[in-house]
């Protein structure tokens, strides 16, 4: 249930996975266990974008995996190796946004290449990544940060869904994570 959301002057309100009391019908946990699950967390537009993307990664695993003078390369934070194979993968993917890009590829590349080009949207992957992931959205209605308030993102939080949000003069969004999405019709700042 999105409603609004007023972090009062002079404060802090922190949002991670264990919000205060009054905003725990706010959160989403969506775990993503096929690639058709970024669709419902909001990380890719369509079906049809999903489908771009999941053919561009194919192809540009295939090519990886072709080639005799491939180096193999294992990405920090992941188990499996890259294959330099993520810029054919943009190039590919060129008409699809960046961060559609960005949010498809961080799942797709902890896969096993063998099995990557195997799969389809609807392919249960859980049992094929390292870590089970969960996305953690909070989505409200209006959001106002008053004048020297903190709204304040913690992990796991990944996405932040409103229709407006206002930051007055002095107000703040602090990320504590390496980021966060946030989704909104209008967002406006006080000067």
């Amino acid at each position: 249930m999105a409603n609004d959301l007023t972090v009062p002057s002079g404060t802090t309100l922190t949002l991670d996975d264990n919000p205060p009391e009054h905003l725990r019908s706010n959160l989403e946990r969506i775990p993503i266990v096929t690639f058709n699950d970024l669709i419902t967390a909001g990380f890719v537009s369509s079906e049809d974008t999903l489908k771009r993307l999941l053919d561009s990664a194919k192809e540009a695993t295939k090519h990886a995996l072709s080639r005799r003078d491939v180096q193999h390369f294992r990405v920090q934070g992941t188990t499996r190796i890259d294959l330099r194979r993520f810029g054919n993968f943009t190039l590919a993917a060129h008409n699809t946004m960046h961060q559609e890009q960005s949010a498809f590829w961080n799942l797709y590349r902890d896969i096993e290449p063998l099995t990557a080009v195997k799969l389809d949207s609807t392919a249960k992957i859980t049992d094929l990544l390292r870590v089970n992931r969960v996305v953690y959205k909070f989505l409200f209605h209006d959001v106002v940060i008053e004048q020297n308030a903190v709204l304040e993102i913690k992990k796991p939080t990944n996405t932040f869904w409103c229709n407006e949000l206002l930051i007055k003069k002095t107000g703040r969004i602090v990320v504590k994570k390496n980021g966060v999405r946030i989704k909104a019709f209008s967002i406006q700042g006080e000067q």
